[in-house]
């Protein structure tokens, strides 16, 4: 998967990516386990998680950013989190981007955020991003 190809996160070649892409497939669901993706992802579970759901809906070829950038402007945020901190840390980010990506895909808010179907972002001729649908 494009989520967990080497210029996604090619230096964590000790996680166990399989596990890791079995967690991710549930990540939708609100019953997910932050902990084991925690565990198994060497703490590197923010940074999977936003691959994977940025990957799902074609997000970063949408508004042209390139997944190795964007993996390590993720891992940059995800660095900057103490993990002696023992509420606002890593497993924390992952927890609130999994629950807000659960929101986004089992309540329909996809739809009304249009990130996919008829009205999703979209390029314009110019290069730049513009929403398709009404008003454009």
């Amino acid at each position: 998967e494009r989520y967990t190809s080497a210029g996604a996160v090619g230096e964590l070649s000790d996680v166990d990516v399989q596990f890791i892409h079995h967690c991710l497939l549930s990540s939708e669901e609100w019953t997910f386990d932050v902990f084991a993706l925690q565990k198994h992802s060497k703490d590197n579970g923010l940074r999977f998680l936003a691959l994977y759901a940025t990957c799902k809906y074609s997000l970063l070829d949408k508004l042209s950013i390139h997944v190795h950038n964007f993996s390590r402007f993720i891992q940059r945020i995800q660095e900057g989190y103490i993990a002696s901190n023992a509420y606002h840390n890593g497993t924390h980010a992952a927890d609130v981007l999994q629950s807000m990506f659960s929101f986004l895909t089992t309540l329909g808010l996809k739809e009304t955020a249009r990130l996919d179907g008829p009205g999703s972002w979209r390029s314009s001729s110019s290069g730049t991003r513009r929403r398709s649908g009404r008003g454009s």
